[in-house]
């Protein structure tokens, strides 16, 4: 027999496939908030969501890995004073424009980026392990205006960063040394509008020499980092 289906029943159906939907793109598995307190003169919230399976997964790392990033950025007077840490599975559907890029529709990242579950804290960063190519690379408000055209809109990429586990190790970096710091080059990136510069022994720094990169800002950079605004 046929049985028609009531209004009521009709929302709830939409409701189950809307989160269907929504979960098959990405699940949250877990959520943290991590509290910090700090005498910074400028304070900003960061949320970091790592792939399951990956290196940042372990929330223990990835408090380390948020430790050192305040001590590279309280040199600027800069701290964060919240971060809100999840663990989620990305489906293969929401990965494979990264991992196969279509040059007329803009950066594969748009995809992940434009999910509707993310957090809304920026600056943000996707964390992974190698399930799609070797990345590190931040959007600032500079690049999403290079990157938009007629027919691509990157806006959702605003203030994020991407990384894939195998940039934890600074010695994967030219030129790397202990202070220098991979999430923290991106998150400078964002904070201060930034790309990078000339100077030898620096966070930004082009050079690839031994000893080239640290983690050091010049009080020019941390003049910037500190005018960030969301």
């Amino acid at each position: 027999s046929f049985f028609p289906i009531k209004v009521d029943s009709m929302k709830y159906l939409f409701f189950i496939l809307f989160s269907f939907n929504s979960f098959a793109s990405m699940q949250i598995l877990s959520t943290s908030k991590w509290k910090y307190n700090s005498s910074a003169t400028k304070q900003f919230p960061l949320a970091l969501v790592a792939n399951k399976n990956s290196y940042w997964s372990d929330r223990d790392k990835t408090r380390v890995a948020v430790d050192k990033l305040q001590q590279i950025f309280m040199t600027c007077d800069v701290a964060f004073s919240e971060v809100d840490f999840w663990v989620v599975k990305f489906s293969d559907d929401v990965l494979e424009p990264i991992r196969k890029p279509n040059p007329y529709k803009g950066p594969g990242e748009i995809a992940v980026a434009k999910l509707s579950n993310l957090p809304s804290v920026r600056p943000l960063g996707l964390l992974f392990a190698t399930d799609i190519p070797s990345t590190a690379k931040a959007y600032n408000a500079e690049s999403v205006r290079r990157l938009r055209t007629a027919t691509i809109d990157p806006s959702a990429l605003l203030n994020t960063f991407f990384m894939t586990h195998d940039w934890y190790d600074n010695r994967r970096v030219p030129g790397g040394t202990d202070s220098y710091d991979t999430m923290a080059h991106e998150l400078a990136h964002i904070l201060g509008n930034m790309g990078h510069i000339d100077v030898f022994a620096n966070l930004m720094s082009t050079y690839d020499g031994e000893g080239s990169k640290t983690g050091d800002l010049t009080p020019e950079q941390c003049e910037l980092i500190q005018s960030f605004s969301n």
